[in-house]
Formats: C-alpha cells, sequence, structure tokens
C-alpha cells in the first residue's frame, strides 16, 4: 500500500502495450506554447515549472516536496500503532513524495490479517498542506495504490483518489490468477524467479524494453521510468533528446507490441469496495474554509477473507488426449418505481407525524405521476443546461450521439453513444485519463423540488445496446468533486440450448422490447398486469401503447402490488433466459475536491452545482468468460466410435473363436461316425 501527495502533473497515463512517460507533458506544453497564442505568460510560467522539476534528481525532489511526518499524521494496524520498520519513503515523478506500508524486503515478513471488518485493517489519518501547493495543482487529495507486498507500486496506472473531508472506507477482496506456461495460449512467465532484478513483473520488463530501445536510438534512457538508472539519462529539457524519446515510443506505439513480456503465471489484484462519510469537523471548524479541506481519515480492512482465484486449466489432460488419438489409431423480478408511491402512502397511514408536509410531498408525487413523458420532460432540467460541456476522446461530443429521455423517478436523463439502427457506436483506442469521455455538469439545486432528499447526478454506465436501468445500478455523481471512473470491460459469452444456460440470443429477436434480458423481464410483468388490472404499470416504460393504470388510485395500485408480490413469492415464471453475449462494466471510482471552481458573478451557474466527471479505460484489456461444450459432437463421435472399434474388435474375435471350435466339434462328430460306420461293417 502507498500514499502520494498529489503534485502539479497531469500527464498521459499508459496505454495497452507501451507505456507512456511522465515527460510527454513536458513536449506536448513546448508544442501548445508553439501553436498557440492564449495565455502565453501562464504557459510559461508552468511549462519553466515543470523544466525545474524535472532537472532535479530524486534528492533534490524529495527535499522539495511534503514532509512525510506531517503527511502521515498516524497510523495504526489491527488496532496498534504501525511499526515504523514497515514504513518507508521514495520519491514519485510524477506525485512527489511517497510513504509505502507494508512492503516486502529481504529482512521482514509482511504481516498478515486474520480478521475482517472495518476495525481490523489499517487506519490512517492524513494532513494535506493545501496552503503549500502549487499554482499549478487544481486538486487537493492523495493517491492510494494498494498491491501485492512484492509487485512495485505504479500510482500511473492504478490509483485511487483520497478525498479531503471525509473518512473514505476501502473493503477488500482478493483475487488470484493463475495461467498455463508453454506450450499454452498465455505462454505465460515466472516474473519473480528470473535473474534480473528488474523484470520482477510484466510491467517492468515491457519498462526495460523501451528503456533498451530509447538507449540503442538516442544513447540515453528516460529518466522518468525509474529503471536502469544505471544508463545515461536523457536532459529532459533538450528538445532534441526529448525529441528522439517521443520518436521511439511513437514507432513502437505505430507497428505494435515488439516487447517479449508476457502475462505473469501467478498475479494478485483487489477488488475494492469504497464508501466515504463526512468527517465531522468539516461543519464545525472555525477556520477557513479551505484548511477544514486539508484533514482526511482512510480505513482500509477485508470485507471477507475468501480468495476468488481464476486458475486455467488444459483444455485435454494427458489420458484424454491420448484416448482420442487412440480412436483415431482404432430469474429475477424488476421492481417498479411506482411501489415507491405505495410505501409513501403506507406510511402516511401508519404515521401522524408531519402530516401536512407528508400530505404535500404525497400530492406532488401523485402530480408527477398523473404527467405523461413529454410533460415531465417539459417540467424537468434542460439538459442543455445540464450539460455544460461534453468531450470524447479529446473532441467535442457529436451532437448526434446525444439524446434525451425521461426517467420517472429521476427526471431528465441523457444518454451519449447509444447504439441505433441508424448509427454506429463509437469506439476507443486509446487509454488513461483525458481519452474518454469528459462532462461539465450543471445540477441547477435551486430547482430541485422538496421531495428530492440529495443534490447530484445518477449515471448509468452500460453496453450501447442495452437499455440503461438507474434503479438498478448507478453511482451518484456529487456537485463540488471531479469523478473519475476506470472501466474495464467484462464479456461473458453463454451456450444456446441444449445446453443448460439455454441462452437467447436477443439481438435477433423481431419485437423492440425484447432487446434485452430486463426488458423482456418488463414485458412479461406488463402482460401479467394487463391479464390481472386490464391496465399496465406505466413506470416499467414498455408496452405503452395498452391502457396505463392509474397509480394515484389504490385499487389499481394494490392489483400492481399483488401481481408483483406473486410473481416474486412463487418464483421465476417468465420466459427470459440469460443473453448468449452480455458486456458488463467493472468501475473503480475516485473523487477530487475541485480547487479552483469558477468566482466570476456573470457564470450561470453557482459554483456549489459544479461538477465534472472523467469516464476512461487504463487498459484495453478485456476479460472474456466464455463457456464450452465438455465436448464437441465430433468429439463424442470419436470416442463412441473408440468404444465400438474395442467391442467390435472383441466381438470379431469370440466369433471366430466360436466358429473355430464349432468347425472342430463338426469334424469331431463326423470324424467318429465315420469311424462308427466301418466298426458296424466288420
Amino acid at each position: 500500500m502507498v500514499f502520494y501527495q498529489i503534485i502539479p502533473l497531469s500527464l498521459d497515463i499508459e496505454g495497452d502495450s507501451l507505456l507512456f512517460s511522465e515527460r510527454r507533458f513536458l513536449h506536448r506544453l513546448n508544442q501548445r506554447q508553439n501553436d498557440s497564442k492564449v495565455s502565453v505568460t501562464e504557459t510559461d510560467s508552468h511549462l519553466e515549472l515543470l523544466k525545474e522539476w524535472y532537472e532535479m534528481d530524486e534528492t533534490q525532489r524529495y527535499k522539495k516536496g511534503h514532509n512525510p511526518l506531517t503527511f502521515l499524521q498516524n497510523c495504526t494496524f489491527d488496532g496498534k500503532m504501525c511499526p515504523q520498520e514497515y514504513l518507508s519513503n521514495h520519491s514519485d515523478f510524477r506525485y512527489g513524495n511517497c510513504v509505502s506500508f507494508n512492503k516486502r524486503k529481504h529482512t521482514l515478513k509482511t504481516l498478515n490479517v486474520s480478521k475482517t471488518g472495518p476495525g481490523s485493517g489499517l487506519h490512517l489519518s492524513l494532513y494535506f498542506e493545501s496552503k503549500d501547493y502549487m499554482p499549478t495543482t487544481h486538486t487537493i487529495g492523495a493517491i492510494l495504490t494498494i498491491h501485492n507486498p512484492e509487485d512495485i507500486p505504479r500510482p500511473e496506472e492504478k490509483g485511487h483518489i483520497i478525498t479531503p473531508g471525509f473518512e473514505t472506507f476501502i473493503g477488500l477482496k482478493q483475487v488470484i490468477s493463475l495461467k498455463l506456461q508453454d506450450p499454452y495460449k498465455d505462454h505465460c512467465k515466472h516474473y519473480r524467479v528470473t535473474s534480473e532484478n528488474f523484470t520482477r513483473s510484466k510491467n517492468e520488463c515491457i519498462r526495460t524494453c523501451i528503456q533498451m530501445r530509447n538507449f540503442d536510438q538516442c544513447g540515453c534512457v528516460d529518466p522518468t521510468y525509474g529503471i536502469m538508472n544505471n544508463l545515461r539519462p536523457c536532459d529532459i529539457s533538450n528538445v532534441t533528446e526529448s525529441y528522439c524519446l517521443n520518436k521511439v515510443l511513437d514507432n513502437m506505439s505505430r507497428i505494435g507490441p515488439i516487447c517479449d513480456c508476457p502475462s505473469p503465471c501467478l498475479s494478485v489484484s483487489y477488488k475494492i469496495q469504497s464508501s466515504k462519510s463526512l468527517l465531522r469537523f468539516v461543519y464545525t471548524s472555525e477556520s477557513s474554509s479551505l484548511s477544514r479541506y486539508d484533514r482526511a481519515r482512510v480505513n482500509i480492512f477485508y470485507s471477507s477473507l475468501d480468495t476468488q482465484v481464476f486458475d486455467q486449466q488444459p483444455r485435454w489432460e494427458v489420458s484424454e488426449f491420448l484416448s482420442i488419438l487412440g480412436n483415431e489409431f482404432g430469474e429475477s423480478i424488476s421492481l417498479s418505481e411506482r411501489k415507491y408511491l405505495y410505501s409513501f402512502n403506507e406510511d402516511d397511514k401508519n404515521s401522524k407525524t408531519t402530516d401536512a408536509i407528508r400530505n404535500s410531498d404525497l400530492e406532488l408525487i401523485k402530480k408527477w405521476y398523473q404527467m405523461d413523458e413529454e410533460e415531465r420532460f417539459r417540467k424537468g432540467h434542460d439538459p442543455s443546461t445540464f450539460i455544460r460541456d461534453c468531450t470524447f476522446n479529446g473532441n467535442f461530443c457529436p451532437q448526434k450521439y446525444l439524446s434525451n429521455h425521461s426517467n420517472l423517478r429521476y427526471g431528465n436523463c441523457v444518454t451519449f453513444n447509444k447504439r441505433t439502427s441508424t448509427m454506429k457506436s463509437l469506439n476507443i483506442s486509446k487509454t488513461g485519463v483525458g481519452t474518454g469521455l469528459y462532462f461539465n455538469l450543471c445540477l441547477e439545486s435551486e430547482m430541485y423540488m422538496s421531495i428530492t432528499p440529495a443534490v447530484g447526478a445518477i449515471l448509468v454506465i452500460h453496453d450501447p445496446e442495452d437499455t440503461p436501468t438507474p434503479e438498478v445500478k448507478a453511482y451518484i455523481i456529487p456537485p463540488g468533486y471531479e469523478t473519475f471512473i476506470s472501466l474495464k470491460q467484462t464479456i461473458f459469452t453463454r451456450l444456446p440450448s441444449p445446453y443448460k444456460d439455454q441462452c437467447l440470443d436477443y439481438s435477433d429477436r423481431t419485437k423492440e422490447f425484447t432487446r434485452n434480458e430486463k426488458e423482456c423481464m418488463r414485458n412479461c410483468i406488463q402482460m401479467k398486469n394487463f391479464e390481472q388490472c386490464e391496465c399496465i404499470d406505466p413506470t416499467l416504460g414498455i408496452l405503452n401503447e395498452f391502457r396505463s393504470c392509474d397509480i394515484s388510485n389504490d385499487t389499481q395500485l394494490y392489483c400492481l402490488n399483488n401481481v408483483l408480490e406473486y410473481m416474486i413469492r412463487i418464483g421465476p415464471i417468465c420466459n427470459c433466459p440469460p443473453p448468449c453475449t452480455s458486456v458488463m462494466f467493472r468501475e473503480q471510482l475516485s473523487q477530487s475536491l475541485l480547487h479552483y471552481l469558477p468566482t466570476n458573478k456573470d457564470v450561470d451557474c453557482p459554483r456549489r452545482d459544479i461538477a465534472k466527471v472523467n469516464i476512461f479505460f487504463p487498459t484495453l484489456e478485456k476479460r472474456v468468460y466464455e463457456q464450452r461444450p465438455r465436448w464437441e459432437i465430433f468429439e463424442i463421435i470419436s470416442i463412441l466410435g473408440n468404444e465400438f472399434s474395442l467391442w467390435l474388435g472383441s466381438s470379431l474375435l469370440i466369433s471366430v473363436e466360436i466358429l473355430e471350435r464349432l468347425i472342430s466339434f463338426v469334424r469331431y462328430a463326423f470324424s467318429n461316425f465315420i469311424l462308427l460306420q466301418k466298426r458296424q461293417k466288420n
């Protein structure tokens, strides 16, 4: 586990096959300085600051950085003070001074955890010293990297932002992946048993490969990679050497992976679930608003001691393979939005407190539910005001890829990159912050209805062909923060009938409302609603050509509830098998407090209502789970043929033996008969 103080370098993040260098940002700033005449003074100042930073050695950078003893104010592990010998410091080129805890060393064994829950892990108290931040820093916080004790931390690739003013709770689950060596497909490698100290991981192998190419082409190595520092480092403030390093990296990116760095045979990662709780002193401190956000707490623990293991197995064991050669030679239910109205009615009947307020809120909800979608859209927030800026892959979002619709619970919604019959979805070819989707939002909190408990936006990330369901899985985007969302794609492919899952290819369905499993479920529920109540639930947003129930009518409301409860009680009755191909995304969220919010009085959106969202892929690798038959048809025929050939061979031998004995018996009987005839004549 490593903590990093944030310093003002917003640089490129590594791609899929190659690692992009920290000093490329300096090259970009040089280009901007030459190509743009806007804010030249600010750019020059930023450029000089970066040059000065890059020209320092690690010792100088460490002295200029934040004091780790001031940064890490308190540290406890398993209820005890952290042993000093398990804390170590180093300087990172991008994030400055860093503190590592529980890193494996030759003289120390790593500490282990035997308990679960928030009180059993690592507790940290941090102080950010925001008054000492450089003017180019746009956010306040720290970067947390959780990694295997034997691995080297890489915050540029995978880090979590710790937000000031909050206590962050991080629950861990360990995941171990085991791959097969040659001659199997992955050709994995045991990096930790290799003799080269600088190739202890796939990442270091790639960095070594790049550095060797840098030295061959430029006569020096890139000092920002932190590897092979025994060779002469390039002067990255020198345009010629910097350009040479860029050219090497661009050539390697263009021609594809040329580094022999296969996947590790054993890799340890962690599934992370985080949540935040506002620190009390944020409200009670009498100090300035900025100094209130100089502190943060972190609680890291295992939510379970179970370890998830993905173990590659050979497609064929040796015995099975020889057998083949021998033959050759011989449901869930979708819950409705209007259940909220039902629960509101029940609470209203059972409670006598604040009747006037509750009745007012109930009437407001009933009015909202009685509106049609067009009227709700007019009453909601204007999407063009809600989304102030939208960029994708560094360019403005094309208007044709933005569409609007109204959700009964969350109001007006904006969808980006939804696949339609006339338009293909946009694709990503780059990785890292700044390459994906960026939103600048204005939440207009003064326009919120009285029944709204919180300010923010709901974000749903889904496959372009799926229908978004914010009621099922969504993320809250809070105002005043920039939210970073890192994605990893997971694809599941299943087998159709006669195999166990009996999956269905919904894309082949001709009916519009059965494009996916969720819509199939909603359609099934609506058909039951119409059979029992003679109307459908308007909140499910499907089969709207049927008569809609009046959900402010108690009789119809109870009828819809009874249908849903009956379907839940007796189990799945809808013929909605899982899709043959489903695409999911594993998201990792982190947030950073917006430091320099707009103060201009002419700005049409108040500072408290601004939120920013940055969605990107840290890697273009995707995890694919593919169902395969235990036996292919030709394999079954092959096995059966093997069995039949053995049976036929043994049967033929037995038949020949019986025939031989029968012939012998006939000959013996015939000879005896002839002998008997001769004796009778004599």
